[in-house]
């Protein structure tokens, strides 16, 4: 793999930032207990799932460290994204992810 494209395990970057490309190794050691922590909350959320501003709040984690995380749990095929849509807190409809296993 090259320098600027990610691994497994890796965080995403901009590329071409050597500022973000720290920022996203600053995050390698946390990565994997943020990651969890997200899945558990679909988990606990069972059939019902939640949106990712439900995540938010409930994980009391910024938006940009739900999503991300999210997309990776979806890309990883831990999280479906249903068919479901509920309000967000500025009132714009998401759609609900749940975790595979109570899809």
């Amino acid at each position: 793999m090259g320098a600027d494209q990610p691994d497994l395990f890796s965080v995403p970057f901009a590329k071409g930032s050597a500022t973000s490309r720290a920022a996203a190794e600053s995050m390698r050691p946390c990565l994997g207990e943020i990651e969890a922590r997200v899945y558990r909350a679909f988990q606990q959320a069972g059939q019902r799932g939640l949106t990712t501003d439900e995540a938010e709040q409930v994980l009391a984690l910024p938006h940009q460290t739900v999503s991300a995380r999210v997309n990776g749990l979806a890309k990883k095929e831990l999280l479906c994204l249903t068919d479901e849509r509920r309000p967000t807190r500025s009132k714009r409809m998401a759609g609900v992810y749940r975790a595979k296993e109570t899809v």
